[in-house]
């Protein structure tokens, strides 16, 4: 991984996702202004990035050509999923029935749908950035609508709390926000930007990955259900 472009990278994507503008632009090359770019376009954040450099577009250091209007990406979260016997009942019973409580609490169910897509795309392919993002930003607009109490219920009931502190955690160490706005987040992970530095060294060489051993330890039966799911698949595939 070129540090430059990984510090570079981070600035933007502070800036552009939430405002943060603490720290200058480190001066390169145009290959790597290049490389930053495709970095960006490759893990669908590129929109961010584009956000980040107009709000920086008195640096010197910033090449005029980055900073061309691009809208942000959305982060699609419509059809989410968990892999475990009893967690996938589960999941579909709460949805269910809190669409038909009469105290329905719809941010609620919807914060609980874009935490499990997060977690369904570190189990199945990587950290998402643009997911991670989403989380943030609804917490920062809808979060006072959001049950916590309730929330955490579901959560520990699923068994998902530690990928859940997992996702505030990054929240914490990427995009400065304070304990008190993460309710969610009852685990502690350590060193959470280990991973992310990971995501942008896959970028670069695709032999990097989000290693399975740590994807056990966030969501041990949702990890092992997953791959047993495709162990079974391919078995069935191969038999027919």
């Amino acid at each position: 991984m070129f540090p430059t472009i990984q510090e570079n990278f981070t600035i933007l994507l502070r800036a552009g996702a939430f405002g943060i503008t603490d720290e200058p632009l480190k001066p390169m090359s145009s290959f790597k202004w290049n490389k930053l770019v495709a970095t960006a376009k490759k893990l669908g954040i590129h929109g961010y990035i584009v956000a980040g450099a107009q709000l920086l577009k008195d640096d010197p250091r910033l090449p005029s050509d980055i900073n061309i209007p691009t809208p942000k990406e959305r982060f699609e979260y419509s059809d989410t999923a968990l892999y475990g016997f009893l967690s996938a009942r589960r999941y579909r019973k709460i949805s269910e029935q809190e669409k038909h409580n009469i105290d329905c609490s719809t941010e609620t169910l919807d914060f609980l749908h874009l935490l499990v897509a997060n977690i369904d795309l570190i189990i199945t392919r990587d950290m998402s950035l643009c997911g991670i993002i989403a989380v943030g930003e609804y917490l920062r607009t809808q979060g006072n609508r959001v049950d916590f109490v309730k929330l955490n219920q579901w959560i520990h009931r699923l068994g998902i709390a530690q990928a859940a502190s997992f996702i505030a955690h990054m929240l914490i160490e990427l995009f400065d926000f304070e304990t008190e706005e993460l309710e969610f987040m009852t685990r502690t992970y350590k060193k959470p930007l280990i991973h992310y530095e990971r995501l942008l060294d896959n970028a670069f060489n695709p032999h990097h990955k989000f290693r399975r051993a740590s994807r056990l330890n966030l969501a041990f039966i949702e990890t092992s259900s997953y791959h047993l799911l495709n162990f079974k698949t391919r078995i069935t595939d191969i038999e027919e």
